[in-house]
């Protein structure tokens, strides 16, 4: 067949003929970017007037120059026009070629389509998983039980420093959050005590109520809720960014211990934080339960006030420390131990974060209930 038409673009002639089925593309001249609009107009042009499925030749011996525009444009129009067909080249310079190979597509992935994990599968990565996170608990206890027994035994290493600095941070900036939490839980249960009590005439009673309930059970766990919302939440995400930023791996290099520097002084922080916020808990519930009373229950400010010290104890009071104390120890430590275990980037220190308020929050149960019981069982 003779050759079809020649089309200058860019300075570059493009030539098609069709021999025996086999297409030739001839190109001849420089191939730049100088006019790239009429060269892809040109390729698209004469590419697409090829019959379907025959096998194309791109001859680029005529080809006295390129640049990477030129090539790309190539590239592209035999990737779009020449699907299905069989591409080949032939001579050109060798800057061109190599253009052409680094510019090539990739090939199609290989590799099946994953599958659905079985339910076996699962399991076994759900128990790995809590393998290496009970690894991870082990060797945090064992670390921080050793740099205590540093501290104590010599009087020095923790950077006592820094306490003042989070009793602010987590006690002070925390007290109105919890206040107010605190005056709206005593609303609460004075409002849904005085429902049932009104039925036998027992108004006066719902002091009783609030003040027990304020102070051995709502004001520590409510107050360490928050707190695990927020000051545990703070540390893991606090410790998790040193973590993946290396400055961990830097105090490590320093010679200085991180659980001494960082572990001890937050966990001995949230310890007395929890506490003193948790009394403070126990008093605004205790105002909120008076409210309800003297406005919605009409009884009198000296009845209620009366009630409530015969209603609750030192030994309520101090049952409620003891449990806010454990609860600032364990929001702490769990904290901490998520925060320098995390991994992967702010993507990793968003699960620490997530993860210690999680955890936080079901170990604050489970201790809230062993408590319950030891004290029901020793009378305290």
């Amino acid at each position: 067949m003779a050759p079809g038409p020649t089309r200058a673009s860019s300075g570059v002639s493009l030539t098609c003929r069709v021999d025996d089925g086999r297409a030739v593309l001839q190109l001849r001249g420089p191939l730049t970017l100088d006019d790239g609009v009429a060269l892809w107009v040109g390729l698209r042009r004469e590419l697409g007037a090829l019959p379907a499925g025959a096998a194309l030749e791109v001859d680029l011996t005529g080809v006295s120059e390129a640049d990477g525009g030129g090539a790309a444009l190539l590239r592209e129009a035999l990737v779009s026009e020449c699907q299905g067909r069989a591409v080949s080249l032939r001579g050109g310079p060798p800057d061109l070629v190599a253009r052409l190979g680094a510019l090539a597509p990739r090939p199609e992935c290989l590799r099946p389509a994953p599958r659905r994990p079985s339910a076996l599968e699962h399991v076994g990565s759900a128990t790995l998983e809590l393998v290496e996170h009970g690894r991870n608990l082990l060797d945090f206890l064992g670390h921080s039980v050793l740099a205590l027994r540093h501290v104590f035994r010599r009087r020095g290493g923790m950077d006592w420093s820094e306490v003042p600095r989070l009793l602010e941070r987590h006690g002070a900036d925390s007290l109105p959050i919890v206040a107010l939490i605190s005056f709206l839980v005593g609303l609460t249960v004075a409002f849904q005590s005085a429902r049932q009590l009104r039925l036998y005439g027992a108004d006066v009673f719902v002091a009783d109520v609030v003040a027990f309930s304020m102070a051995r059970e709502m004001g520590p766990l409510m107050t360490a809720i928050v707190m695990a919302g927020r000051s545990g939440a703070g540390i893991a995400a606090e410790l998790g960014t040193m973590a993946v930023n290396e400055e961990i791996d830097a105090l490590r290099t320093l010679g200085l211990d991180p659980y001494r520097r960082l572990v001890l002084p937050r966990v001995f922080a949230l310890a007395f934080v929890v506490p003193a916020l948790s009394l403070v808990s126990v008093a605004v519930g205790i105002a909120g339960g008076f409210m309800i009373g003297l406005f919605y229950l009409g009884v009198g400010r000296t009845t209620w006030i009366t009630q409530t010290l015969r209603g609750v104890h030192l030994d309520d009071l101090s049952a409620g420390l003891v449990k806010a104390a454990a609860f600032g120890l364990a929001i702490g430590a769990v904290a901490c131990q998520r925060g320098l275990s995390t991994r992967g980037g702010a993507e990793g220190v968003g699960r620490s974060t997530t993860g210690a308020v999680v955890a936080a929050l079901f170990l604050l149960v489970v201790l809230d209930s062993l408590l319950t019981m030891l004290f029901q069982v020793w009378g305290f």
